[in-house]
C-alpha cells in the first residue's frame, strides 16, 4: 500500500520503465516497422498503467489516445499527458504527470 501522507512520486505508482527512463541518448530502431512497433508498445504500457491507476484510486479520469499522445483529463482539465515517437534519427518522449500525482494525493486523503 502507498503511504499517502508523504509526497507522492511516480516511482511510488510502479510506472512502466519508459516513464522513468531518460531517452535523450537513445537511438531509434533502424527500420520503420520497428519504430512503429516500439511506439505502440510504449503507448500501450503507459495506457495500461494509467487505467490501473484509475481503477486503484477510483479517480474517474478520462484517458484518451490521439495519435502518439495520451491525454488524461479530470473535470475537463488536463492532468497528465504522455508522448512517444521515434523518427529516423531521434527518439522523442514528452510527459507530465505532476497534476495527476496531486490528484491522487488529494483523492487519497
Amino acid at each position: 500500500m502507498i503511504n499517502i501522507r508523504k509526497k507522492l512520486t511516480l516511482s511510488d505508482l510502479n510506472p512502466p520503465k519508459i516513464v522513468t527512463w531518460n531517452t535523450y541518448y537513445w537511438s531509434p530502431n533502424k527500420n520503420s516497422n520497428g519504430r512503429r512497433y516500439n511506439e505502440k508498445k510504449k503507448q500501450q504500457e503507459v495506457l495500461e498503467w494509467l487505467n490501473n491507476i484509475n481503477k486503484q484510486f477510483n479517480l474517474n479520469i478520462d484517458i484518451r489516445v490521439d495519435g502518439k499522445t495520451i491525454d488524461v483529463t479530470f473535470n475537463n482539465e488536463k492532468v497528465a499527458y504522455f508522448y512517444y515517437k521515434e523518427s529516423c534519427n531521434n527518439v522523442y518522449k514528452k510527459q507530465d504527470f505532476r497534476k495527476l500525482l496531486k490528484l491522487i494525493q488529494t483523492k487519497s486523503l
